[in-house]
């Protein structure tokens, strides 16, 4: 499983991934479940701090995968990245295009 960066953009790939291992597996305690989160998070990224900033007890898991959802998951926030992805695609498209016809006039 590739471990998760903080990016938003690649947070629901990491969540159903990681939810399918782990979070759906209710004979995998609490206190193991934190373990592998902190496991599944890039080594010094926002994330993994994140995660670090709970102690990795069972009452803390629960509360490590909300925070990660509030800060990582938030629709408002992926629909804004993935327009904002869009709109440089068409900006790419339209200056190529502009240069494009620069050229042949």
């Amino acid at each position: 499983m590739k471990k998760f960066s903080g990016d938003a953009k690649d947070y629901l790939t990491f969540w159903s991934q990681f939810k399918k291992i782990h979070d759906d597996q209710s004979i995998i305690a609490d206190e193991d479940k934190i373990q592998y989160l902190l496991q599944s998070m890039q080594p010094g990224s926002k994330a993994e701090r994140l995660v670090l900033s709970f102690p990795a007890t069972a009452d803390n898991y629960n509360k490590a995968i909300e925070k990660l959802k509030e800060r990582f998951g938030r629709e408002d926030l992926l629909v804004q990245i993935y327009v904002r992805g869009k709109l440089n695609l068409l900006m790419k498209n339209a200056t190529s295009l502009y240069d494009e016809l620069e050229g042949k006039l």
